[in-house]
């Protein structure tokens, strides 16, 4: 569709975090969601990339100056980069490197410091 066509039935653009920019072909996302506006819940699979080695991952409409957590989705992941605190720049922006799993997806969640999961 165009931007006319989804403006004409009613398009909203997403609100809160959003993945910005994420390497292709080193990273194949499939699940990039925030359902609270607050948050946001990522998978990741590796797709021609070398395992080990890290992959930047950016964010934007972030509240600026406000601090993130990027960690596990569920404790039995693994894999550097989680856990790892970012703060949003004044334009809402963030980068972050992250090791993605090597075999099954990386499943990742970005949320404010002291959020409730």
């Amino acid at each position: 569709m165009t931007n006319g066509e989804l403006n004409g039935r009613g398009h909203e653009a997403p609100t809160g975090p959003l993945l910005a920019s994420a390497p292709w072909p080193q990273v194949l996302v499939t699940k990039a969601r925030s359902l609270d506006d607050r948050s946001l819940d990522l998978t990741l699979h590796p797709h021609e990339h070398p395992a080990g080695v890290p992959v930047h991952l950016g964010f934007a409409q972030l509240d600026p100056g406000t601090r993130y957590t990027l960690r596990p989705s569920h404790p039995s992941e693994t894999g550097s980069g989680h856990g790892t605190e970012l703060v949003a720049a004044p334009d809402g922006t963030a980068t972050v490197p992250v090791t993605l799993a090597t075999t099954g997806g990386t499943r990742l969640r970005l949320e404010p410091m002291g959020a409730a999961s």
